[in-house]
């Protein structure tokens, strides 16, 4: 399904379905009187559908979860999540649910609550923008189900046994850090969160590449997903950054990577075309070449800097702790962000009147001329 029709059930199939749910949820907690104390005594489902991104913006609390459970962490989620949830080697099962269509997305969760009943103690709802992953939550009839909730969204409270305040205007990392609280688990330290998701890449994604001194090799993730593609940066501003930056650059001979998914080929072949001709360059489009996991890797072994836009890949050259430029626009990134002492990272931001507008609004208010991003 493309992403405008799965918003579009979101809200219409999804908002009445709560509204229906809401008074059964509340005559069923009066009759069973569960025990709902902030405890994990069984497996633990964690709910991601779309945007992996996000996984790697809450491996902190992930990660330390993993470390404070003795019990399984499963994650329900959507086949191109699952490999970003792969990289963070913390789940002990991924289920995926097919969702090229309304009815394949049905069957499938069937399938998820017919082989899993009565199994989960716990979910850990991190869709935090969905209405139907709250009922997805719901219908597991985990004890405990614990969702965030926008300050939009207040139905979503009736229908978690505990509901965590998830302020985009912030620090969304800290958002994930509720759970942590709620558990009253300390986070691990940074630096050594860093330290351990190198060595799990490094073991779970080996690859035969080694680190190249005679060139200055530079990382570049030009292409988002179709959530707000105003986050893109057009061609002749790349062009002007890479002007000024390469003459900031030490006198070896520079090489470039263009990573992304293999549906960007495409579109780094014209990039090379429009941007790079005037550059003596080695460029290496190798969009696609490599799986998720091994990309993160080649970029740990070969890269001294790397550029992007917001976008997953962005997230991993800063957990991986390379130099870096990173280019917002329609985001701010201090709400994204957590501040890593082990990175040295510029960030492009200017915030003019109608940012940051994405995960503000469906529809970002300048229709695709994105103007945030021509600011330098």
């Amino acid at each position: 399904m493309k992403l405008k029709l799965k918003r579009d059930i979101d809200l219409y199939l999804g908002q009445p379905l709560i509204w229906l749910f809401i008074p059964l949820t509340r005559l069923l907690g009066l009759i069973l009187k569960r025990n709902h104390l902030n405890q994990i005594n069984g497996d633990t489902l964690f709910i991601k559908m779309a945007g992996g991104g996000s996984l790697v913006i809450a491996y902190p609390t992930l990660k330390t979860f993993k470390e404070n459970t003795k019990h399984k962490m499963v994650l329900l989620s959507s086949k191109g999540v699952a490999p970003f949830a792969e990289t963070l080697n913390v789940f002990d099962e991924i289920i995926i649910v097919n969702d090229k269509s309304f009815l394949k997305f049905a069957t499938s969760i069937t399938k998820f609550y017919l082989s899993n009943l009565k199994r989960l103690d716990t979910v850990i709802n991190f869709e935090a923008h969905s209405r139907l992953a709250t009922l997805i939550s719901l219908f597991t009839m985990a004890r405990n189900r614990i969702g965030f909730q926008r300050h939009e969204f207040k139905p979503f409270l009736s229908l978690n046994t505990h509901s965590l305040y998830f302020n985009i205007a912030q620090s969304i990392p800290k958002s994930y850090e509720g759970v942590l609280n709620l558990y009253k688990y300390t986070k691990k330290n940074l630096k050594d969160l860093h330290t351990e998701f190198i060595r799990g890449i490094e073991k779970k994604f080996p690859i035969n590449d080694i680190y190249n001194p005679d060139y200055y090799s530079i990382g570049i993730g030009a292409v988002c997903s179709d959530l707000a593609l105003e986050r893109m940066m057009p061609f002749e501003y790349w062009k002007k950054f890479i002007s000024k930056r390469t003459y900031e650059l030490t006198n070896k001979k520079i090489r470039i990577y263009l990573y992304g998914a293999p549906a960007d080929k495409t579109y780094y072949a014209q990039m090379i075309q429009e941007v790079f001709n005037e550059f003596d360059f080695e460029i290496h489009n190798v969009a696609g070449f490599m799986s998720l996991g091994k990309t993160i890797h080649h970029m740990k072994i070969t890269l001294d800097e790397y550029w992007g836009i917001d976008t997953s890949l962005l997230h991993y050259s800063r957990l991986l702790g390379i130099k870096s430029h990173l280019f917002w626009g329609p985001t701010d990134p201090s709400a994204y962000l957590e501040e890593f002492d082990f990175l040295e990272s510029t960030n492009y931001y200017k915030g003019i009147g109608c940012s940051p507008c994405v995960h503000f609004t469906r529809n970002p208010p300048c229709l695709g001329k994105n103007e945030c991003m021509y600011l330098f």
